[in-house]
């Protein structure tokens, strides 16, 4: 991850809390994700009340036992008050110093051992989910920032020569499809470098030759996938065609 970032919505977790069954699965009659602020203030960013327990009695149970210092030892724990229970899971510290943590709330009876166990590992492959999510957002928006302003024409090529992905300028030379093309001159040649490509999982060169007669050096290098497989073409070059 090019910047390091834990953060998420907290409406869009609330709701796959739901529809992941966890409020069932902790048989818990309110959750939701809570701010301790760096004066000791408490706040709701988002929750989903069960059984209608209402919001000032969370506030004030969450009040009265849930401290900064308790947050900061990064440790879950669980609080009783009136045969109601709290079990806090802390989440992180902002960059503005507030904590985030997680609250499940239930009446009557304990959370049971079990369930805070195997909620640990739901938080915890949670977490890591998060991550992924992050750093894929920014990957994509680094690779679309890259794309949008790079003025080399840029293209990704799939075995079927359909092109998967472009920049503006190369978007005006290989326009959807190698597979047809009334632009480029050597465009049989063009495609069997592609193969060549795909084929053997190496880089080639080779001059783009346009029906205008202008030319312009293109480097095709394979992109694979998890299974080390070449799935498609990456184009970068052939910028001079662009000055006709």
């Amino acid at each position: 991850m090019l910047v390091s970032d834990e953060g998420c919505f907290a409406e869009q977790t609330i709701l796959r809390y739901q529809n992941n069954s966890v409020a069932e699965l902790m048989n818990s009659d309110w959750f939701g994700i809570m701010l301790l602020s760096p004066k000791g203030k408490i706040f709701i960013d988002s929750c989903y009340d069960v059984s209608g327990v209402g919001t000032e009695q969370i506030l004030s149970f969450v009040s009265g036992h849930v401290t900064d210092g308790f947050l900061a030892e990064g440790e879950p724990g669980t609080f009783y008050e009136e045969n109601c229970y709290l079990y806090v899971y802390p989440i992180r510290k902002t960059d503005n110093h507030y904590y985030v943590f997680f609250v499940f709330y239930k009446r009557s009876a304990p959370f049971p051992e079990r369930d805070l166990q195997w909620y640990k590992i739901y938080a915890q492959t949670a977490l890591q989910r998060l991550l992924l999510e992050n750093e894929l957002a920014q990957d994509k928006n680094y690779l679309a920032n890259i794309l949008r302003t790079v003025k080399q024409p840029v293209a990704v090529f799939d075995a079927r020569y359909q092109v998967i992905s472009s920049n503006s300028s190369a978007k005006r030379i290989y326009q959807d499809s190698l597979a047809e093309n009334h632009l480029i001159r050597n465009l049989p040649n063009f495609r069997k470098a592609v193969d060549d490509v795909i084929f053997h999982g190496c880089d080639r060169n080779i001059d783009l030759v346009l029906k205008t007669g202008a030319t312009g050096d293109v480097c095709l290098t394979p992109l694979k996938n998890n299974k080390d497989v070449v799935v498609a073409v990456v184009a970068v070059g052939g910028g001079e065609v662009l000055n006709e």
